[in-house]
């Protein structure tokens, strides 16, 4: 019972270090406007959106952001940009979803190689929001109230990932 105990006291211990962690390095951390989204890829890397569009990395262990470019669009856009409201880890954990350099583009990274692999085009508004729906397929919905799904046609071996292809469907 006791070993039991001792491994949710150092649970509750990793959890209270990584939150007091995010609170004293994201919220003072002077590069950063407004953080619009996140999600955690393991215990130790945190990717995070911000207001102004910039994708950045907290990694817990080192202590330290890095902040990643984004592609660039291959559509014509006035250059506004919504930031990076939408971002959302695959089931797998290997691949990462976001809103690109056009807030109507979806951007998939690398988990852990934190490179793009492919840039997902065809929202006819910002993206403010994305999920997963299977291992290679995620869901985008729009400002203008529509839903399209995308289907990453992206290998992952020992070297990286790459992405062969992709396609889209309107659902709403």
């Amino acid at each position: 019972m006791q070993s039991g105990s001792r491994k949710c006291s150092e649970l509750v211990a990793q959890r209270h270090r990584v939150l007091t962690l995010r609170e004293e390095e994201i919220i003072c951390h002077r590069k950063i406007d407004k953080v619009f989204s996140s999600v955690w890829v393991n215990n130790n890397l945190c990717f995070f959106g911000t207001k102004d569009s910039k994708l950045g990395m907290l990694d817990a262990n080192s202590k330290k952001i890095f902040f990643h470019q984004l592609p660039p669009s291959r559509i014509p856009f006035n250059g506004l940009s919504s930031g990076i409201r939408a971002l959302g880890k695959n089931a797998g954990g290997d691949l990462i979803a976001c809103t690109g350099e056009n807030s109507q583009d979806l951007v998939v990274f690398e988990a852990i190689g934190q490179r793009p692999v492919a840039l997902l085009e065809g929202m006819q508004d910002w993206v403010f929001g994305c999920a997963w729906i299977g291992d290679r397929t995620v869901a985008g919905c729009g400002r203008d109230g529509t839903v399209r799904d995308f289907t990453a046609l992206v290998e992952c071996e020992d070297s990286g990932c790459y992405c062969i292809g992709s396609y889209s469907h309107a659902l709403l």
